[in-house]
């Protein structure tokens, strides 16, 4: 439990020492330009600079420090990418899922202290790199094939780790909105991880959650405060969230026969 401890300390350490250095940078360079200090905002891109590179340091930074310190054990099955029916119904059940959580999140109505940022990210191929591809592969790396390796070895339960190890993801966003859904994911994807032993399963389920974040904001700029109810209806929008429920469901008693 102590190692477990000890990489969520460095997950949040790491994202301390980038950001405050990406800062840092950045009123450097206001300074150097403008000739005194100025103030750290959202809106100059010095800032925007910094907090993104910032970012991604600190994510890179702990998916080298998870690979290098041997937090994984690798077997054949680590990195498989078959059978192939078995990573369809992974994707299917991530987008099934993106479905009746956002009908949730929506329903919870929580306040999102993030939205800025990753409105900024997603402004910016780096950004969109660090959302889509970096962060999916480091925190997979963290979550599944770290911790919840060494939860299911202390505790020898695998419901006990999947859900140990989805609600320390959960809590990692530290952002209202996104704990919910982080922590529903975490237990999909660690259900996942337990029943295929594909770490690069959960890899791309989690690339294609966020990258369908990515592709929607872009897609949904004209219409972004719209909700389901907003657009399908009360009724059209549960509906739709009660379907994503049962096919997520439907993917995983079939990813769990599926050997």
């Amino acid at each position: 439990m102590k190692r477990v401890i000890a990489l969520v300390l460095f997950f949040f350490g790491y994202q301390l020492l980038f950001q405050t250095l990406g800062m840092l940078a950045a009123l450097i360079v206001e300074m150097m330009q403008t000739g005194s200090w100025g103030e750290w905002s959202m809106d100059r891109p010095a800032s925007i600079a910094g907090l993104l590179g910032g970012q991604i340091l600190a994510t890179l930074a702990i998916g080298l420090h998870v690979l290098w310190a041997k937090d994984i054990e690798f077997d054949q099955r680590t990195l498989a990418v078959g059978p192939f029916r078995q990573l369809v119904l992974a994707v299917l059940l991530m987008v099934s899922m993106g479905v009746w959580t956002n009908y949730l999140t929506e329903c919870l109505d929580l306040p999102d202290y993030n939205a800025q940022l990753v409105r900024q990210m997603m402004d910016q191929p780096w950004g969109i790199l660090c959302i889509a591809l970096l962060a999916p592969v480091a925190e997979e790396l963290l979550f599944r094939g770290a911790i919840q390796q060494r939860l299911f070895r202390l505790w020898q339960r695998p419901s006990w780790a999947i859900a140990g190890s989805a609600l320390i993801f959960g809590l990692a966003h530290l952002n209202p909105m996104q704990i919910p859904f982080a922590i529903l994911m975490g237990l999909a994807l660690g259900t996942v991880y337990q029943q295929t032993g594909s770490l690069l399963f959960c890899i791309v389920m989690h690339i294609v959650n966020n990258g369908g974040a990515v592709l929607l904001y872009y897609l949904s700029r004209d219409t972004a405060e719209l909700t389901m109810a907003d657009a399908l209806g009360e009724t059209g929008a549960l509906v739709l969230a009660v379907a994503g429920v049962l096919v997520s469901i439907g993917c995983l008693r079939l990813l769990k026969n599926c050997r």
